[in-house]
């Protein structure tokens, strides 16, 4: 009995300790494992993990910033202060359109430092528009079942 549960939390233990190929973390990792998938030489290296560590250092201000314009549209809904909500609101689009902004500006930099090779590979790797030049955090997330289902209502009504 003990060894096949042994057995499972080892293996549980080698997976989470394993580095994601997809996401892998911080922007160190990330550069680093860009730098083996794509043969990146030294130059290359450097100005990517440069464009990584910006775009890790304006994702983190822009997650405060958004994070306390959540916590303002919050307090107005529990206030019914509907201007407040509206201003909430659009603080909170402007944001998220800045992190938008910030990722794509980060990936078109890391993107014209690659030779055309490195591009396909790149791409090939399906990093490329999806955000995962960044830290891991981007808005270009798979949606839930939910919100397919609440965005496909909205199109009904």
């Amino acid at each position: 009995m003990k060894t096949p549960l042994l057995a499972a939390l080892l293996t549980l233990i080698a997976l989470r300790t394993l580095p994601n190929p997809i996401h892998p973390q911080p922007a160190v990792d990330r550069a680093s494992y860009l730098e083996r998938t794509l043969a990146l030489n030294a130059g290359q290296a450097t100005q990517a993990a440069a464009i990584l560590r910006g775009q890790a250092a304006s994702e983190s201000e822009l997650r405060g910033d958004l994070d306390a314009a959540k916590r303002a549209l919050q307090l107005a809904i529990e206030a019914r202060d509907t201007s407040a909500i509206d201003d909430a609101a659009a603080r909170i689009g402007l944001l998220q359109a800045r992190k938008i902004a910030s990722a794509a500006k980060a990936e078109a930099d890391f993107y014209a430092l690659l030779t055309p090779d490195q591009r396909s590979l790149y791409g090939a790797l399906g990093a490329s528009a999806n955000g995962e030049l960044s830290s891991g955090q981007g808005s270009a997330k798979k949606p839930t079942p939910r919100a397919v289902r609440r965005r496909n209502m909205t199109h009904v009504i």
